[in-house]
């Protein structure tokens, strides 16, 4: 009896068990959480699904207090999709990790405009919407009609912004790629489409948030980057459309321009062919570097920055200041492109450049030096370039879908380039002449396999060749090294320089999504890299010669690990061990290095809500030094100025933290982000100096802990009564330093810089807009106590007047400030554009009228560790210029 009762215990203690295992088996994971308006009212009958590729898996209905519960019954990552009647949906994405976790999410919908028509109820179209990773902007709720390409859009985007030279950033980060119509011929050359793809034809603006490059890594890879694809009306689809314009100055006929569009966007083919030639300052390409090497694409591919030196540069500083104003040239382009699907696998997208500029930049300098030891001086140089070149680019891309989940891509590109540049100085009232002449060539190979292994696994294979080839012919007909080399100051100096180079890199990445949203990445790099530098600079009849045969190997292997802790906050770590084999030979110096380094790094995602979100970062990583830093004699790099290498290989440690704060979703009111980084460099190249009145030389050499901050932050708020946008914008710089100068001891030196300033810019339906701002930027320098500051002000008011269907005007006027020049401390431009519609969508004439004070010279101040400048610029002159445009 004993026995039996001993078992019926035992069989309730089973039994029990089985009843616990059951209730903890059947216990699901919820979400749940309370809905408000935008005035925090709490909102019913809210319809709340839980999505998995499309699927609906469950679905709740909020009550009257706006409380809802939403079971979940399964792990993984889904969409969180809040949508009602009267507000604008919201999609979450959220992921469960635990069947029996209990996750809250709270969120604020934003009220449709509804109207009603004759009891029909009319949902109002809105400017800026948002669906999953896509913020949309509606092109005609910010067009004034006074916009030319679509980078005059962009610019008015709030979330956006596009600084001078037409580089687009959201918050501090530059985007990807503008696309059109999803697909894109440039990559981060972007800018020859913002800045010459007539405006007229684009209906929608994409922002995509978490961008992928590659289309198998999306969903799986953890991605920051940004891009913008441009949508078209639907009159601009499947035909060939584009526009035409010249432009004569009625004034002197001394200026002009000429520009063309023709473009189609079909479903397999693509084209886009463009020419533009002007003499106006008008930069058609923003520059053509980020197309022949690029050295910032997001999937960081093997290879990226590798080039060639090149020791003399000759092109006029910008200083920030309008290429417009600045910029004297006579630039040519033609670039034909094209994108072909001859069927669903395949790819071709050919891009073709020719490309020709002459510039003419003209300065006067008075710089006045403050050295440590010796007695004050000031040099006068009265200064002017002419600068021409021709450029060839073609590149080819292939790409081809083995299935769905296997994708290879090919791409060559080839660039050749030939610049003549002719100089006529006046220093310290002697006169001299330089000739360069620079030739360069450069071919690149990519070949990348991905194959996705499932819906959550990635491997991605890459194969890379470069070869990079740069010839430099210098001449002047002075010498100033006299006292230095023991020379005649009356020989002439000629510098030959022939560098060229290949480089052979392979790499394996893979990928792997856990299902509770963790990600696993391993990559494996290596880079074989040679170059040959052989320079000769003759002062008499014995060359000085540097002969730099160097090469490195360097593999590179690096593992990385996201865990989520949550749906709020993850965890960021990696480390990559990297070896460096550095061989360096140059005539009698012969060195052989081998450095290996173990770089870590760690950082952590923290989403408070879907309005207030963290990042920070810490990294610790090695690099090796330039080899253009390396030479073992000395090397010309100006007329008066000389530079000694190290001599030797070296591997340069550096320390980084980032940081970073954003605030507001797209559709809100209100946006505000913040940046923060601070560098530390365990090692740097910096220089003693040996400075004279009539020559420098320097001598890089090898210091420690060099410490830089930034500090970024901008507001963005949309005033919506009145479609307008208000944005502010604020940072600050700080740069900790040594060097040397006429063998001192080691001065410490730090750099400062912050500025503010604000933009308002209207929307109005009516008559009258205007945009204005204001930016005042203060700088710093300070060197073993030593202070020397200045504050800057740059301000505008641009006005636009549609004065009917047919023709607006508009006025443009800048302001500048120099607080710390003695006189000619203000400068103000003037410019005016009208433009009438002979025939709407075909016909346009245009009157503009640039600087029309004829302001001759522009004069800025600078400051160095060494020396204080003031340096006057020769600007375009006035001039009226009358156009005829013609769209098709």
């Amino acid at each position: 009896m004993k026995q039996f009762s001993q078992v019926v215990l035992s069989m309730k203690h089973v039994y029990l068990i089985l009843f616990f295992c059951i209730i903890a088996q059947t216990a699901n994971a919820q979400i749940s959480g309370n809905i408000y308006s935008s005035e925090q009212i709490p909102v019913g009958q809210v319809i709340v699904k839980l999505q998995k590729d499309k699927n609906i898996l469950s679905y709740a209905t909020s009550n009257k207090a706006g409380e809802y519960t939403l079971p979940i019954k399964e792990t993984g990552n889904f969409d969180l999709i809040f949508s009602s009647l009267r507000y604008e949906e919201v999609m979450i994405p959220i992921t469960i990790d635990k069947l029996d976790a209990e996750i809250t999410q709270d969120i604020t919908l934003f009220s449709k405009e509804i109207i009603l028509l004759n009891e029909t109820i009319a949902i109002a179209k809105k400017p800026i919407t948002a669906k999953k990773d896509t913020i949309v902007y509606d092109a005609a709720f910010f067009l004034n009609g006074n916009e030319q390409v679509v980078e005059d859009l962009l610019k008015k985007l709030p979330g956006l912004t596009v600084d001078e030279n037409g580089t687009i950033k959201v918050g501090e980060q530059e985007v990807e790629k503008v696309m059109i119509e999803n697909d894109d011929f440039f990559e981060k050359g972007y800018k020859i489409v913002t800045k010459n793809m007539p405006v007229h034809p684009i209906d929608k603006v994409e922002l995509i948030q978490r961008y992928s490059n590659n289309k198998h890594l999306k969903g799986i890879e953890k991605s920051d980057k940004v891009a913008l694809n441009l949508k078209l009306k639907d009159d601009a689809k499947n035909q060939w459309f584009g526009n035409a314009e010249l432009g004569i100055d009625v004034s002197s006929l001394d200026y002009y321009k000429l520009s063309g569009n023709l473009m189609s966007f079909g479903k397999k083919n693509k084209y886009y062919f463009l020419t533009h030639l002007n003499n106006i300052g008008k930069d058609a390409t923003g520059g053509l570097s980020h197309l022949i090497n690029p050295n910032s694409r997001g999937n960081n591919f093997v290879g990226d920055g590798f080039g060639t030196e090149q020791y003399i540069h000759k092109q006029g500083m910008r200083l920030g200041f309008k290429d417009e104003r600045t910029k004297i040239n006579n630039e040519e382009l033609i670039s034909l492109n094209a994108i072909f699907n001859p069927n669903e696998k395949l790819k071709i997208k050919p891009i073709i450049f020719f490309n020709s500029d002459e510039n003419t930049f003209v300065r006067q300098q008075v710089q006045s030096y403050h050295l440590p030891g010796q007695e004050d001086f000031t040099n006068f140089e009265d200064y002017s370039l002419r600068n021409a070149f021709q450029n060839i680019f073609a590149k080819v891309d292939v790409s081809y879908d083995f299935t769905k989940n296997k994708t290879l891509e090919i791409s060559s590109k080839f660039n050749t380039k030939d610049g003549d540049d002719i100089s006529q100085i006046n220093f310290n009232a002697h006169d001299l002449q330089e000739n360069v002449n620079t030739q360069t060539q450069r071919f690149d190979q990519e070949i990348q396999y991905t194959q996705k292994l499932s819906e959550t696994k990635v491997i991605i294979l890459q194969g890379r060749f470069i070869y990079d080839e740069n010839q430099q012919d210098y001449f002047t007909n002075t010498n100033y090294f006299g006292d230095f080399t023991q020379s005649n100051s009356s020989e002439n100096v000629r510098q030959k320089s022939n560098n060229h180079g290949n480089l052979l890199g392979i790499s394996f990445k893979y990928l792997d999504r856990k299902k509770n949203g963790n990600l696993l990445e391993i990559n494996v790099q290596n880079k074989l890299e040679n170059q040959n530098l052989h320079n000769l600079l003759y002062f008499s009849q014995n060359p000085r010669i540097n002969d730099i045969q160097y090469s490195e190997n360097n593999l590179n292997v690096k593992s990385s690990y996201i865990y989520k802790i949550n749906a709020k906050l993850s965890l960021r770590g990696e480390l990559s061990a990297q070896n460096f084999d550095l061989n360096y030979d140059n005539l009698n110096i012969s060195e052989k290095s081998h450095v290996c380094s173990v770089n870590p790094s760690f950082g952590i995602d923290y989403d408070l809500n879907d309005k207030h979100k963290f990042k920070t970062n810490y990294t610790w990583n090695a690099n090796s030094a330039p080899v253009g830093y390396l030479n073992a004699d000395y090397i010309l790099t100006a007329y008066n100025n000389l530079n000694l290498g190290l001599s030797t290989p070296a591997v340069f440690n550096k320390s980084s933290l980032f940081f970073s704060y954003h605030y507001g979703r797209w559709t809100d009111k209100l946006m505000f982000n913040t940046y923060l980084f601070y560098n530390k460099d365990a090692d740097y190249l910096s220089s003693n100096n040996l400075i004279t009145q009539d020559y420098s030389v320097g001598q890089y050499l090898t210091y420690k802990d060099r410490k830089t901050f930034t500090l970024n932050g901008s507001l963005d708020y949309y005033l919506k009564f009145i479609s307008s946008n208000l944005k502010f914008k604020g940072g600050m710089f700080q740069s900790s330093y040594a060097n040397q100068v006429n063998n001192s001891a080691l001065r410490n030196i730090t750099t400062s810089s912050y500025n503010y300033g604000l933009e308002f810019r209207t929307g109005f339906d009516g008559l009258f807009n205007f945009h204005l701002g204001t930016k005042n930027t203060h700088q710093l320098m300070k060197v073993d106590g030593f202070k020397n500051k200045y504050v800057n002000n740059n301000s505008f008011v641009d006005t636009y007047f549609n004065i009917s269907e047919k023709f607006d005007f508009q006025t443009n006027l800048d302001y500048y400030y120099f607080g710390n020049l003695e006189q000619n401390k203000h400068y103000y431009f003037v410019d005016a554009t009208a433009r009438y519609k002979l025939m709407e969508n075909k016909f346009t004439l245009g009157l503009q009228a640039k600087n029309l004070f004829n302001t001759s010279t522009f004069t800025v101040n600078s400051l160095s560790d060494i020396s204080q400048s003031v340096t006057s610029y020769r600007l375009l002159p006035r001039y009226i210029m009358a156009s005829f445009e013609f769209r098709f």
